[in-house]
């Protein structure tokens, strides 16, 4: 009996589970965090239900009496966990939770409020292309990072990473929604891979071949794509597009010669690019609020991105095990 196909549905379940839990954590701390960065109190982010009254005001170092007093808590609950406190009022966790950030704001002393910065590379550093796509970005914000990332997936050489952290750091100082930030990467670089994807469809093999050096497509390159996709299919579209991004504009043109299903690389494309975007918004946006302030959507995000990781290789695997029954 071959087990592989109940262990990648069994993969499959736990990791969609898993993926589903760290959604809510990450829009959690993402919420909290915006609340922070509103307040000019980007270390007010770091407040969670599991702390207390008592913890909370001995760690921002006011006054108990008074915390307890403005969210109305009563002294002998000063040492009760906010989640137990949560289930009593009715109120959802990131409403509570905001409640202590305000309360913190009016406990705090005005000086210590901090104004992050948005980071950025000193003109030393910093290249001609980058300083035009920060300023272009600045003034017309998603348009230039979907054309960017259009363009990118094709092939054309463009900062395409830089671009999605700069416009991360800018949704840490409320300048873009970083929701909507995301669904914008990902849509623009999926319609970028699928530009690709026709490309190799209608020319193939002499598109490459001729011009592929012109895209960043070196031999080097395409044989490398070639193996990958021929070993492992969906994941190798996957991984393109996430973890070695160099290759997603080869495995692009590689796909669309070789007939791969559109439907299925379309599939694993928005998977891969979902990841790609969601890392890179996150490191612009933790560079911008903070890493301390930052750890802890860091820390759900990337259970996110390795769930939704191994949930993508149970489908692989679970797609293989399905043609070869067909055939």
């Amino acid at each position: 009996m071959n087990r592989r196909p109940w262990l990648a549905l069994l993969v499959l379940v736990i990791a969609t589970a898993a993926a589903g839990i760290f959604s809510l954590a990450t829009y959690r701390s993402m919420s909290l965090l915006d609340t922070a960065r509103s307040l000019d109190r980007p270390d007010v982010g770091q407040v969670r239900a599991w702390m207390s009254v008592r913890y909370v005001a001995g760690l921002y170092k006011v006054a108990e009496h008074d915390l307890a007093q403005r969210l109305a808590i009563a002294p002998a609950r000063v040492s009760v966990p906010f989640r137990e406190i949560i289930k009593d009022t009715g109120e959802t966790r990131v409403a509570v939770m905001r409640r202590v950030q305000i309360a913190l704001d009016a406990l705090l002393p005005p000086e210590s409020r901090v104004v992050t910065v948005v980071p950025a590379p000193s003109d030393a550093d910093e290249s001609a292309t980058e300083a035009a796509f920060a300023s272009w970005i600045l003034s017309y914000g998603y348009p230039v990072m979907a054309l960017s990332l259009i363009l990118g997936a094709i092939g054309v050489p463009l900062p395409s990473s830089f671009t999605v952290i700069l416009v991360g750091s800018l949704a840490a100082h409320g300048e873009v929604r970083l929701d909507s930030a995301l669904l914008a990467a990902t849509l623009a670089s999926v319609i970028g891979d699928g530009l690709g994807y026709l490309l190799g469809l209608r020319l193939g093999e002499p598109l490459i071949r001729r011009h592929g050096r012109w895209l960043g497509i070196t031999n080097a390159r395409q044989a490398q794509a070639s193996r990958w996709l021929q070993a492992w299919g969906g994941l190798t579209i996957i991984l393109s597009r996430s973890l070695v991004s160099f290759l997603s504009s080869a495995v692009n043109l590689l796909s669309g010669s070789i007939g791969y299903r559109p439907g299925h690389f379309l599939f694993f494309s928005l998977i891969g690019r979902l990841i790609w975007s969601a890392g890179y918004l996150g490191m612009g946006y933790l560079a911008a609020i903070g890493i301390n302030s930052g750890s802890g959507m860091m820390g759900n995000l990337s259970g996110l991105l390795l769930s939704l990781l191994l949930a993508s290789y149970a489908i692989t695997v679970l797609l293989r095990q399905w043609r070869g029954l067909a055939n």
